[in-house]
């Protein structure tokens, strides 16, 4: 499976470890964001509240062999295979919509409102120093 960065994954845990996907014997299924894509394999943000053993901190020189940007040094990450992965949710991208022309904000969904086809938010509209 093709897994991309900001999809979601479910794995089984039992205790403070990952269980395989085949096993019937676990706690709970919890979710993850994968924050290096791949083909059959992933890693996956481990949250702070989640003890998960195998989980490995991010060191300046895995951010820059990932690509990963330097805010995230010391987060926990886990290091996921297709075996490991109950089911994924992809990433939906929201193509339609426009942003505004003054601050920028895109807002999915949106028509233009202008008379020159772009868009100019509420709050734009409303405040002329925002």
């Amino acid at each position: 499976m093709e897994y991309r960065p900001g999809d979601r994954v479910y794995c089984k845990v039992r205790g403070v470890a990952l269980v395989p996907r085949a096993s019937a014997d676990f706690a709970s299924v919890l979710e993850f964001e994968v924050v290096v894509g791949g083909t059959g394999q992933c890693v996956v943000f481990v949250p702070p509240y989640f003890n998960i053993d195998g989980r490995l901190v991010l060191t300046p020189g895995k951010l820059e062999e990932w690509g990963l940007p330097d805010q995230l040094q010391g987060a926990c990450v886990y290091e996921l295979e297709d075996g490991d992965v109950v089911r994924s949710r992809g990433n939906l991208q929201v193509t339609d919509g426009l942003a505004c022309v003054q601050c920028e904000e895109f807002f999915p969904m949106a028509e233009p409102n202008q008379a020159d086809g772009t868009l100019k938010c509420f709050a734009c509209r409303q405040s002329p120093y925002r």
